[in-house]
């Protein structure tokens, strides 16, 4: 799985290829950066959750 910041820069590359704006740059980044905290979050709780039921 690639990090988070290798993620951001491959967004961020793909925008400035299409010529938008600063500002959409950053919020497009900003929103990729926090949907990539959220499933990763998602990912540990179900690998927890996993853990405890076989215990």
């Amino acid at each position: 799985m690639k990090s988070r910041n290798e993620v951001v820069a491959m967004v961020r590359a793909k925008i400035r290829l299409l010529h938008l704006a600063l500002s959409t740059e950053d919020s497009y980044c900003g929103w990729v950066a926090r949907y990539y905290d959220f499933c990763r979050g998602c990912r540990l709780a179900s690998r927890t959750r996993e853990r405890r039921r076989l215990s």
